[in-house]
């Protein structure tokens, strides 16, 4: 059982795939160019080199999941954190109840591989998770043991699942920085070229498309968030000690430092 809990407002849940959909559509309609599975291979000024052509702009935003060495600067601070899903029957009213006695929201725990879980909107139970053995491991992992786990381990808190059916699951790989809070910052050598990396998240992904776009349109804009998303911030575990450990384990203990240590010093000396 959980023993204490905070709930707060403002926040939503989308279906990715369909608002990317719709999305291009409406940026179609606008004139805008859209270039689908064309890998960039080079960055060579400010044009973009794929396996099929290049296209030359005036800014860019690299907006790249677990971005190669050889297209960003920054590419040691971000890396890959394995997670699972998998999806439930639909829920009867009251399954639903028992779980969510108030309003349906989406909830996570406070482990360090947290469990997560929601709603869909035809009433089943997606739940996430992984293990601590393979969020960083470097290979890909397609059992569908660790899910098994995290359902198993739900069940114990929520007793009323125990005769509910999960019927697919999916392994993924999803973009992080060491510390879980995003890299949103300029090229060093070329202001017109941004980053926007590690987003965990969409509410996280949301929210630094619009910094970035404004840090684009307002040149020098820049507030309080600019020192948190900085690449120039420091880490509990830094690259030359990262180059020792390897980047799976120095991500797996920055990761835990980051989640029970590491405290806000800028807002406390506010």
């Amino acid at each position: 059982m959980y023993i204490a809990g905070v709930q707060y407002p403002g926040t939503y849940s989308i279906n990715a795939l369909l608002y990317a959909q719709e999305l291009k559509r409406v940026l179609v309609k606008k004139g805008v160019r859209i270039f689908e599975s064309s890998q960039v291979e080079e960055i060579d000024g400010m044009t973009a080199k794929t396996h099929q052509g290049s296209v030359t702009a005036k800014r860019i935003i690299m907006c790249i999941d677990k971005v190669e060495r050889t297209l960003s600067e920054v590419s040691n601070q971000v890396y890959h954190a394995q997670t699972f899903l998998s999806i439930s029957e639909p829920l009867r009213t009251k399954e639903i109840k028992a779980m969510f006695p108030s309003n349906n929201l989406m909830c996570w725990d406070s482990k360090l591989v947290y469990t997560y879980y929601r709603l869909t909107g035809d009433r089943r139970l997606l739940v996430g998770g992984g293990s601590a053995l393979t969020t960083f491991t470097p290979f890909y992992v397609n059992s569908p043991t660790i899910i098994k786990k995290v359902v198993f381990d739900l069940r114990k808190r929520f007793p009323v699942l125990n005769n509910i059916e999960f019927t697919q699951y999916w392994p993924g790989h999803i973009d992080t920085t060491k510390d879980l809070i995003p890299i949103v910052d300029f090229n060093t050598g070329n202001k017109k070229i941004q980053y926007v990396l590690g987003c965990v998240g969409l509410p996280w992904a949301a929210f630094c498309g619009k910094f970035a776009a404004k840090r684009l349109l307002q040149p020098g804009f820049c507030d309080t968030y600019c020192s948190y998303l900085s690449k120039e911030r420091k880490f509990f575990i830094p690259n030359w000690v990262q180059h020792i450990l390897t980047k799976p384990l120095a991500f797996a203990l920055n990761n835990a430092y980051s989640k029970y240590v590491q405290k806000d010093c800028q807002f406390i000396n506010n």
